[in-house]
């Protein structure tokens, strides 16, 4: 009899489960269905983007050093743009120049063409440059950039920097 018991409780349990797991997989009841569509939309601006390698001078003994850096700049398209060097952390209103906090050995700064390179027409904190115009090709592209730390200027020993924002306008 206990036998007879066991094997009916497994049976109902079995076809209650089956029921159970029935019941779950069964789609609920529809009225129908309708598709619509869903557009998805970007629009890619003009961008540029600008990186500088740090200009090392090295070694000053009083004499003229010249140092060369790059600044490069990619767009996404054919973009025109102008890339500006502002006055640097210790412009004195002639000179840029690299200090100690204390004193000043002043350098210049120059585009390919031998201009002076700095951000008069546009943000115009150095009179005495211009901007660099160009047109991005999507690709990065490398300009070269020259520097003068001037000769004759007797200050003493250590580090001596300066810091120049350099911009990109599009």
């Amino acid at each position: 009899m206990l036998r007879a018991a066991c094997v009916r409780v497994r049976a109902y349990t079995a076809v209650a489960v089956l029921l159970g797991v029935a019941s779950l997989s069964a789609p609920p009841a529809h009225g129908g269905s309708r598709n619509a569509t869903l557009q998805v939309l970007a629009n890619v601006v003009a961008t540029c983007i600008v990186t500088a390698s740090d200009l090392n001078f090295g070694a000053y003994t009083g004499l003229e050093v010249r140092a060369s850096s790059t600044i490069s700049a990619r767009c996404n398209g054919p973009v025109g743009y102008h890339i500006a060097l502002d006055a640097g952390s210790h412009y004195d209103g002639t000179w840029r120049a690299v200090s100690n906090m204390t004193q000043r050995i002043p350098y210049g700064l120059f585009a390919p063409s031998g201009h002076e390179w700095g951000d008069e027409d546009y943000a115009d904190t150095y009179k005495y440059g211009y901007s660099l115009a160009g047109t991005g090709t999507g690709a990065w592209q490398s300009i070269p950039l020259s520097g003068v730390l001037f000769g004759g200027v007797i200050v003493p020993v250590g580090p001596y920097q300066d810091v120049v924002a350099v911009s990109i306008y599009f």
